[in-house]
Parts: C-alpha cells; sequence; structure tokens
C-alpha cells in the first residue's frame, strides 16, 4: 500500500492470493498498537499504520493473513502573509498586521530562536523585527520563519505660535514627561528647548 500526504488521496491496499482466490477482508490500526485494535476504517491523519489482508480459507488451504505498513505524510502548515508597520510614534503599541495562515498554531519571535504564542508589539521610537512561523499540529510540519518590521520614526506635532502656526518636528523622550521639541530648517535639525517660548502644544498627529 503505497504513502501519501495528508489531505491528498488516499491510496489503496493491492492484494492477490495464489492459494486463496477469495476477496480479503482488509483492516487498519496504528501501526504500534495492538491488534484488537484493527478497524475498517482507513485513517486519515499522519501517522504510520499497518494494513492487513485476511483472505477466507479455500478448499485446499486455511485463511491467509498478511501485513504490510504504509505511512500518511505530514502536509506542509502555511504561513500568513505579513505587513511591516510604519509610522510615527503616538504612545500606542503597534505591531506587524498578520494575515491568514492555516496547519497550526501561529508563533513569534524576536531573535528566530525563541517563540511563544503573544504578538510582539512597540512602542518607542526605533525598529523592531518581528518573526513569525507556524508552528505545525499533528497533521502538518512547522514552517520556516519568516520576517517583518515594527518601525517607530519620531512623532510630528503642531504648535501654535503666536503669528500662525508652524509644523515641526518632536522628539518625546522614553523616560520622563519633558517634550523636546526639534525644528527643521532647510535639512537641518535643532534642538530649540523643552518649552519654546511663544508655542503652545496642540496635539499629536501622524500624517
Amino acid at each position: 500500500m503505497a504513502n501519501w500526504t495528508y489531505g491528498g488521496t488516499a491510496s489503496n491496499p493491492s492484494y492477490s492470493s495464489t492459494t486463496n482466490p477469495g476477496t480479503p477482508t482488509i483492516n487498519y490500526k496504528v501501526s504500534t498498537a495492538v491488534d484488537s485494535t484493527y478497524t475498517t476504517t482507513k485513517p486519515s491523519n499522519a501517522g504510520t499504520y499497518t494494513v492487513r489482508a485476511v483472505f477466507p480459507a479455500s478448499t485446499n488451504y486455511n485463511a491467509v493473513t498478511k501485513t504490510a505498513n504504509f505511512t500518511i505524510n505530514k502536509a506542509n502548515a502555511t504561513n500568513p502573509t505579513l505587513t511591516a508597520f510604519s509610522g510615527y510614534y503616538n504612545g500606542s503599541p503597534q505591531a506587524v498586521s498578520v494575515g491568514s495562515y492555516s496547519g497550526g498554531t501561529l508563533q513569534y519571535s524576536l531573535d528566530d530562536s525563541t517563540w511563544g504564542t503573544s504578538p510582539i508589539t512597540r512602542t518607542d521610537v526605533g525598529t523592531t523585527t518581528v518573526y513569525v512561523r507556524v508552528q505545525g499540529d499533528s497533521n502538518h510540519n512547522t514552517t520556516s520563519s519568516i520576517s517583518s518590521t515594527i518601525s517607530i520614526k519620531y512623532p510630528k506635532l503642531t504648535l501654535d505660535e503666536n503669528e500662525g502656526t508652524a509644523t515641526q518636528l518632536a522628539v518625546y523622550p522614553k523616560y520622563g514627561t519633558t517634550n523636546v521639541y526639534t525644528e527643521e530648517t532647510g535639512s537641518t535639525e535643532g534642538i530649540i528647548s523643552a518649552s519654546k517660548t511663544g508655542y503652545t502644544f496642540n496635539g499629536w498627529y501622524t500624517q
């Protein structure tokens, strides 16, 4: 009996007997299980099994029993499609977007070595590489890992000046509560101060 892969087309046993020409009774069991577990139901889950053919007795011969092992191989699990996150800091945790997957449990890693099921997020300015894989279930192989990034840039803010409105960049420190403003002049950025005279913080925006 030929092997096949889970989810594919199952094979059928082939049999013949030169001494017992009748149609045999076909049964199946897990290869390591006891004989009392034989059943007429062909297995469908991945694993190694034994098929047994019992040919009925003929005029001159007793019943004949033949067995053979076969394997239902695991199919490959399917990775999701990942979409990177790139945006401005807004104080909230961000994550890569994960599409549909199949064949097991979605796992995340920061180092492509230690895995867990909790999504990985980043809140502060900077970049995090997120590795993702699908840990295969009993019928599927685990996928190779794929990766994407969470990239968070310094946020922008709007400052209201006495004479109109100016758009500036802002650095929001990882620790502490002081907003440090930077001002763009051509291609140059310079620290203004923690509190710019004549300007009032007017809220974050993420365009």
